[in-house]
């Protein structure tokens, strides 16, 4: 009979082990970071439903703009004319306005920031026009 702790089976035994403790790293950090992201999505849900029950969002709250927003959900909540982000932004995709700003910055390679600071802007500047007119 075989001893399992003799000195040929110790560097396989380590290797299992290694490979155990990487796998048990890998799903904490996975299982901390899928925590941290709800928390993020959660609390900024929160304050945009707070600010939303106080009647549309205003060119002020162009900060509370994330790249898991849809078009749709971005029209509703800024009181915005449907098509206005995507004339504005040249925005082609056939799944607009269901279509999440972070889904429309792959379409244009650029970063969801990038695409989600080009929104802020468009947003804005719709506020701009619409208090000259």
């Amino acid at each position: 009979m075989r001893d399992p702790f003799s000195r040929q089976s110790t560097p396989r035994l380590v290797a299992m082990l290694a490979i155990l403790v990487a796998i048990g790293a890998m799903v904490w950090f996975l299982g901390v970071v899928s925590s941290y992201e709800r928390s993020i999505i959660s609390r900024t849900r929160s304050e945009i439903a707070a600010l939303h029950s106080h009647g549309p969002l205003t060119a002020h709250d162009v900060g509370l703009i994330r790249a898991w927003m849809t078009f749709d959900y971005l029209n509703d909540i800024f009181a915005l004319p449907p098509q206005y982000l995507q004339q504005t932004l040249s925005i082609t995709d056939s799944q607009y306005p269901r279509l999440s700003i972070a889904h429309a910055a792959r379409d244009e390679n650029l970063t969801n920031a990038d695409m989600a600071s080009r929104v802020r802007v468009a947003v804005e500047q719709y506020f701009a026009s619409s208090t000259t007119r």
